[in-house]
């Protein structure tokens, strides 16, 4: 993962599941990774070819807490991969910055700003000022990461602990890791479940906090993976899906997938079709459902291409096979259902993020997100629901001390009887209906299904924790 500040809550990173995000414990002794190390001249050469490439980036972000937005400090690693400066890390290491700088391999300090990022595959992409010298930057080239084998020598190079660029050694150990069901929920970033799309490439070299976002080299001097997580091994978005999104970040300044809304399973052991993949469920009013395919659907073929899962470990590529289909095109879907074969068309829609992040909302004591359309979902809402839901209060503030208080969770429909559909419609309402005293206000909200209604007497002033525990 990346490095937060203060060092002493580096232990709050260790996910239930024992996931943790750029940290891995070390390689035991007598391992076999030794044998695979290249020669020591090699890997010097590899290091002079990368480290003028290499940078570590100081991120400054605002964070949700306790109905505010907390700064925080963090750490992380990120590789150059052009002349004019455009870096690659993690969406987790820069994903939400409010402040970038970025030391490079000379150790002279740049600044730098967010170009995009992609939680589904947590890659973020930054463009570094112009350098102090004025000359380009050294960039690093793309490797191909479907030609790592077991076996392979590779390099692990980024900012572990904050501390100037290091490498570290080892060997490939898998090339086909994902997170097993015991797991519980995975790794998830802002809502989206990453190993959907990314089958990670696991190796035994070293990494530690910091390290989250820096390159996965090959003996070649290419990268061929970027560092996410441990798990035991550690663990690289392979170079494959982090060159595609990162080139869609630099182009367009986000990701456009398509969105079928299938949820899809390994075919049985003992069917009798020798290919394809099972229709695990469709979501509501998705495409799919428009197309009537049905859970139990044997799909075959998406758009003339075979689609097949035997095992766990080929669902990430079926997804993302299905995440790359060409948008409001109709598109053909061989399937089997009961038996017989079937052919419909699917008109895949542009896939929306799963969460928005949350902002603080001044005068109100609290932070708020938009709904999403897989989050009216979820909550068993209208599709053309509109909304604003309270992710955290501030104890002692307005929204706590509302009558009756409100809860976070919460989703905030109308405010003095007009309704607010967006966190930028409450911001505009708040003004209009806030004073140096705090008005009164009526506000409509839906809870646990239900609408209540509730008076908050929202403040222009700075909301402040007068809560019992402060004092």
């Amino acid at each position: 993962m990346k490095l937060t500040l203060p060092l002493a809550a580096l232990s709050a990173c260790l996910l239930s599941a024992g996931l943790v995000l750029g940290d891995v414990p070390g390689a035991p002794a007598g391992s076999s990774a030794a044998a695979a190390v290249p020669p020591v001249a090699d890997i010097q050469r590899i290091v002079d070819r990368i480290k003028p490439s290499l940078v570590r980036i100081h991120v400054v972000e605002a964070l949700p807490d306790g109905g505010r937005e907390v700064k925080e400090e963090s750490f992380g690693s990120g590789i150059i991969i052009s002349p004019d400066g455009y870096v690659v890390t993690n969406h987790h290491v820069a994903g939400n910055a409010r402040y970038l700088s970025c030391t490079l391999s000379s150790r002279e300090e740049v600044g730098a700003h967010l170009i995009g990022s992609d939680p589904l595959a947590d890659i973020a992409v930054i463009k570094l000022d112009p350098s102090p010298s004025g000359a380009p930057y050294v960039a690093a080239e793309w490797g191909d990461s479907a030609r790592l084998r077991v076996g392979d020598a590779i390099l692990a190079m980024g900012s572990p602990l904050a501390f100037s660029q290091s490498v570290t050694s080892g060997i490939v150990s898998n090339t086909e890791l994902i997170l097993p069901a015991m797991m519980g929920e995975g790794l998830t970033m802002q809502g989206e479940d990453v190993g959907s799309i990314v089958r990670w490439i696991g190796h035994d070299a070293r990494i530690f906090p910091g390290n989250s976002g820096g390159p996965l080299i090959s003996s070649a001097g290419e990268i061929v993976g970027i560092n996410e997580i441990g798990v035991g091994l550690s663990g690289a978005i392979p170079s494959d899906i982090a060159r595609n999104i990162a080139t869609q970040l630099i182009v367009r300044k986000r990701v456009m997938r398509a969105y079928t809304g299938l949820d899809l399973q390994p075919r049985l052991r003992g069917a009798s079709t020798p290919g394809g993949i099972i229709v695990a469920g469709v979501l509501p009013g998705s495409p799919a459902a428009a197309a009537h395919i049905q859970a139990g659907d044997i799909l075959l073929k998406v758009g003339g291409m075979p689609l097949g899962a035997r095992y766990p470990e080929e669902i990430p590529l079926a997804n993302y096979q299905l995440s790359n289909l060409p948008v409001n095109q109709g598109v053909t879907f061989d399937l089997i259902r009961s038996g017989k074969p079937l052919t419909v068309t699917l008109t895949p829609t542009v896939r929306v993020p799963a969460q928005i992040p949350a902002v603080e909302v001044k005068g109100w004591g609290i932070t708020a997100s938009d709904i999403t359309a897989s989050q009216a979902l979820e909550m068993r809402l209208p599709a053309a629901f509109a909304g604003v839901q309270v992710t955290s209060l501030t104890a002692g503030g307005p929204a706590a001390d509302a009558q009756p208080p409100l809860k976070e969770g919460d989703l905030i429909l109308a405010v003095g009887g007009k309704p607010v559909g967006s966190v930028a419609a409450l911001r505009a309402t708040t003004p209009k209906v806030s004073s140096d005293t705090g008005v009164p206000t009526l506000i409509q909200v839906r809870r646990d299904g239900q609408q209540i209604l509730t008076v908050v007497a929202i403040s222009k002033g700075v909301t402040e924790d007068t809560s019992d525990e402060i004092a």
